[in-house]
């Protein structure tokens, strides 16, 4: 009787598990070709910010809901101090020119404080995150913590790589002279090694947070079909 039970809360997790996917990639997916058929543009850009926010939450949560009771809170203590750090970061950033190059943000991204979207700090959260699985699926030995994290910032620099110029196709935000300086992805690796490095003091294993991987890839995808309209 036990052994049927544990049977069905399987299926069950599994049918939930399959069904987040689907829509995750349906969204994104259909967000792009929407953007190539000139569809719904105008809610497409009310909801860019809001579907950021949603997606770094779901990462958020996917991690939370696996996490052991006694290490809840300190893990969304660091979760809720890399979103706010890495928005003042952007802040400075988009004020100054200093630590990324000089940019300017659209109105797309929405809500904003101080000229900087909100949503930025749940971007860089659900980055980290996802990088953080694919890059323990990669790194086998969890033993050599240097090198999981080197993974880590360069799967984050390569997914902002990726996305710059869709991005900037979006109207999120624009370089001066139209081009994003080496600079920017110095920024994200340093900034990227950084944020792995304080989430790895919590000692959480991603390997098992499936979902993570695929809302990196699901991104990925989004951005390339919008880069080559």
């Amino acid at each position: 009787m036990e052994r049927q039970k544990n049977k069905s809360q399987m299926t069950k997790e599994r049918k939930i598990y399959l069904t987040k996917v689907i829509l995750l990639y349906f969204i994104l997916i259909m967000g792009g070709v929407w953007y190539h058929l000139g569809l719904f543009s105008e809610i497409s850009q009310i909801i860019a910010g809001y579907l950021i926010i949603f997606i770094g939450i779901l990462s958020v949560y996917e991690v939370y809901h696996s996490v052991s009771i006694n290490k809840k809170f300190s893990y969304l203590s660091v979760i809720a101090f890399i979103i706010i750090f890495s928005w003042i970061i952007e802040l400075i950033g988009v004020k100054t020119g200093v630590i990324f190059g000089n940019y300017q943000y659209g109105n797309i991204l929405q809500p904003q404080l101080f000229g900087t979207p909100i949503p930025i700090g749940f971007a860089w959260i659900s980055t980290l995150l996802s990088s953080y699985a694919i890059a323990e699926l990669i790194q086998k030995n969890q033993n050599k913590r240097i090198i999981l994290l080197l993974f880590v910032a360069i799967l984050m620099t390569f997914f902002d790589f990726l996305m710059e110029p869709a991005a900037i196709k979006l109207g999120y935000w624009s370089w001066q002279d139209s081009l994003v300086p080496i600079q920017n992805y110095v920024a994200w690796f340093v900034l990227g090694f950084l944020f792995a490095l304080l989430f790895s003091t919590q000692k959480i294993t991603l390997t098992k947070t499936k979902l993570l991987k695929h809302i990196y890839i699901s991104q990925l995808i989004y951005f390339l079909i919008i880069y080559f309209k």
